[in-house]
């Protein structure tokens, strides 16, 4: 199925490169040290025990294990990566820096941590992922998601629904899912917006991204995994686009048949105490506008050793 572009802008200001080669942005901390996983073996614990309509837990931990598994050796033998989700039986947790990578839908409120007293989210973006990194080495300890299942008092909200089976029902929660994943992987967005947290970005060889409102963009950036918007109907950031495909190999290249140390099982319980207030650190409002659903950006939290 061909991926179509998302955005019609108006302004142009961005001139099509010919004979492109794969591309991708990855995520860096304050100092320019790109940003990765020492172990490439990471484990995401999954926390399904009251999840939001329209899936059920089953559902929803398989159409999780498929995103993860795009991003796998097993889907993409160049890659060392080898990414899986597990089920907790837990309905919330509190996430933080704790080495225990959390996904968790916010149903009763959608702030950090689900704690309206520190600030919360734009009511309109769809998920958001915090990346925890070293600032002097770039090594991710830590990284969790937390999706937005509210629904308001007027009755509205978003719906996660398997879109391939159920179509028109809600947002396919496999393709967002997939692209907060490339987050937790430490890749940013392909394209540059004004709400992004640095004045610029640049791909990994050095060019500068293009904006995201500079005009039509080519396919290769506006059909990538990676680009910050998609339509409510789109599954095509389901699969891998050759960019993100490129940007998995790259930064975490096949060495091993096996995972040469395994994900260190998740036992459950957040003992750390959080992390600062998100409030103030840049949240994008990855927007649902006529159709256009905006998925949530990273944020990034810096660590020193």
């Amino acid at each position: 199925m061909r991926r179509r572009p998302i955005l019609v802008l108006a302004s142009l200001g961005c001139v099509l490169l010919s004979g492109r080669t794969e591309a991708y942005v990855r995520t860096q901390t304050s100092t320019g040290i790109f940003v990765a996983w020492k172990n490439p073996c990471i484990e995401m614990r999954f926390m399904l025990g009251a999840p939001p309509p329209l899936l059920t837990a089953d559902q929803y931990l398989a159409a999780a294990q498929h995103a993860a598994a795009v991003w796998s050796h097993d889907e993409v033998a160049c890659s060392d990566l080898r990414l899986t989700v597990v089920a907790d039986p837990a309905a919330d947790a509190i996430t933080g820096n704790d080495h225990q990578n959390m996904i968790v839908f916010r149903q009763d409120t959608w702030c950090p941590r689900g704690d309206a007293a520190v600030g919360c989210y734009p009511a309109n973006a769809l998920a958001i992922t915090t990346v925890w990194k070293n600032k002097q080495t770039g090594e991710i300890p830590d990284a969790d998601i937390e999706i937005n299942a509210v629904t308001t008092t007027a009755g509205t909200g978003f719906q996660w629904a398997d879109i391939a089976s159920q179509p028109g029902a809600g947002i396919d929660f496999q393709n967002m899912l997939t692209h907060e994943l490339g987050h937790v992987l430490g890749f940013s967005h392909n394209c540059y917006t004004p709400s992004d947290s640095v004045p610029s970005l640049v791909d990994h060889t050095g060019a500068a991204t293009l904006s995201c409102y500079g005009g039509t963009l080519p396919a290769e950036v506006a059909e990538a995994t990676m680009f910050p918007s998609v339509d409510r109907s789109d599954i095509s950031r389901r699969t891998l686009s050759p960019d993100d495909q490129q940007a998995v190999c790259d930064v975490y290249p096949y060495t091993h048949d096996a995972c040469p140390i395994p994900a260190p099982p998740s036992t459950g319980g957040c003992s750390l105490a959080p992390a600062s207030p998100v409030a103030g650190h840049g949240v994008a409002p990855w927007l649902v506008l006529v159709g256009i659903g905006w998925l949530g950006r990273r944020k990034n939290k810096g660590l020193t050793r």
